[in-house]
C-alpha cells in the first residue's frame, strides 16, 4: 500500500496530486497515483461506468459503488440493421432511471472517470518506457499516418500512436516471423504498414470503412507490399475466401465490451490457419473492456488459450476535441458531484492517455 495520505482529501486535491504526479512522474510512484485515484473515485461512490465502446465513451450513466459494475445485457441482436455502427446500448442499469439520464445524453462522470483510471498507466510509463523503437521507421510511419482518413465515428475509430503501432508490428514479427501471411482485423491503426516497413511480405486487411481500404492499399503499395483489402462487417460478414483459413497471425484491436470484442476475436480465428503455430494479437484493457475478465474466460470454449500478455504496449492520445470547453465540463460535472477545478480537469485531459495491452492467443 501507498505510503501516500489519501484519507480525508477532497477530489480536487486528489486529482491535483495525480497530475503533479504526470507532470514530474518521478516526484510520485505509480501506487502513489492508484492509491490517490481510487480515493478520488471512492469519495464519489463510484466503481465503474458500464462497459464503453471502442474508442468512443458510451453515454450510459455510471454505477454507484453500491451496485458494482452492470454487466451488458444479452439481447443477441443488437447488431441488426446497424451494420458498421459499433455503439449500442448495453440494456443494463434499471437502477438510473430516476436520475432522468437516456441513451443520447453524455453523463461526464463516465469520461472523468476513465481519464482517472487511465492516469495510473501513464505514470508508469512515464517512470517505464517502453522499448525504443527506431526514430527513422517512426517518421517514416508518421508521415502515411497523416495521410489516414479522417475518424468516422461510426466505427469507434480511436488510433494509437506510430511508436506503439510498430511496438504491436514488432511484437507480430517476433512471434510469427516476416514471411508468414498476417491480417489486420480492423486497421485504421496502420499495423498494416508498421507491418510492411519491418518487412512482412504477405499482409491483409479487412475494416468496415471503405476509406480506410483505400488508404492502406495505397501505402502498401508504395512500399511494395504485397496487400490485400476486404470490405466486412465483422458482426454480420465472415472472412473473405482469400483470407479465411490463409493467416498465420491475425491482428485485433476491437471494441471494448464482451460481445463484440468476442465477434472480432472469432472472426481472427475464422482466418487462422490450422495448427499450433497460428497466432491472434488483441489489443485490449480491463479499464476499457470492464468485461476482460469474461472475455479471458470464455478462450478455452472458443478453443483459445493465452499465450503471454504485454502490458501496457500501446499509447492512445487523447485529443483535446474531447473537451472543447474545459469550463463547460467541469459545470457538469460539479451538476454530478465530483467538484474539479476548470484548470485541473484541462490538465489532467492533457497529461493522460490511454492504454492496452497486447494479449497474444493460440489455438488450445
Amino acid at each position: 500500500m501507498s505510503e501516500v495520505d489519501v484519507d480525508g482529501a477532497d477530489v480536487e486535491s486528489q486529482v491535483a496530486a495525480v497530475v503533479a504526479a504526470l507532470r514530474a512522474p518521478a516526484s510520485a510512484t505509480t501506487a502513489e497515483v492508484e492509491a490517490r485515484v481510487e480515493a478520488a473515485l471512492g469519495a464519489l461512490g463510484i466503481a465503474a461506468p458500464r462497459p464503453v465502446d471502442g474508442g468512443r465513451l458510451s453515454s450510459a450513466a455510471l454505477a454507484p459503488a453500491s451496485h458494482g459494475t452492470p454487466r451488458e445485457g444479452d439481447e443477441g441482436d443488437e447488431h441488426e440493421g446497424d451494420e458498421g455502427d459499433e455503439h449500442h446500448d448495453d440494456g443494463a442499469g434499471d437502477e438510473h432511471d430516476d436520475d432522468g439520464d437516456d441513451d443520447d445524453e453524455e453523463d461526464p462522470r463516465e469520461l472523468f472517470w476513465w481519464l482517472a483510471k487511465m492516469a495510473p498507466p501513464t505514470h508508469r510509463r512515464a517512470r517505464e518506457p517502453a522499448a525504443p523503437v527506431d526514430a527513422d521507421l517512426v517518421a517514416r510511419l508518421e508521415g502515411m499516418l497523416a495521410e489516414r482518413p479522417e475518424p468516422d465515428e461510426g466505427h469507434a475509430q480511436m488510433a494509437i500512436d506510430a511508436a506503439s503501432t510498430l511496438r504491436r508490428a514488432q511484437a507480430v514479427i517476433d512471434e510469427v516471423g516476416v514471411d508468414a501471411p498476417i491480417v489486420a482485423v480492423g486497421d485504421d491503426d496502420g499495423v498494416t504498414l508498421a507491418l510492411a516497413l519491418l518487412g512482412a511480405k504477405d499482409l491483409f486487411a479487412v475494416d468496415v470503412d471503405p476509406a480506410v481500404l483505400g488508404w492502406l492499399d495505397e501505402q502498401a503499395r508504395a512500399l511494395g507490399a504485397r496487400f490485400e483489402g476486404a470490405r466486412a462487417d465483422v458482426f454480420e460478414d465472415a472472412p473473405p475466401e482469400g483470407i479465411r483459413g490463409r493467416c498465420v497471425a491475425a491482428v485485433t484491436d476491437p471494441v471494448r465490451n464482451g460481445e463484440e470484442c468476442l465477434a472480432f476475436l472469432d472472426y481472427a480465428k475464422a482466418c487462422l490457419v490450422e495448427g499450433p503455430a497460428a497466432r491472434i494479437f488483441w489489443a485490449d484493457h480491463p479499464d476499457w473492456n470492464l468485461e476482460l475478465a469474461e472475455v479471458l474466460a470464455s478462450l478455452d470454449a472458443r478453443g483459445l488459450r493465452l499465450v503471454r500478455e504485454l502490458p501496457l504496449l500501446h499509447a492512445y492520445p487523447v485529443s483535446a476535441a474531447w473537451v472543447p470547453d474545459v469550463e463547460a465540463k467541469a459545470r457538469a460535472l460539479a451538476a454530478r458531484g465530483v467538484a474539479l477545478r476548470p484548470t485541473t480537469l484541462g490538465a489532467l485531459v492533457e497529461h493522460v492517455r490511454g492504454w492496452t495491452n497486447l494479449y497474444v492467443l493460440a489455438r488450445r
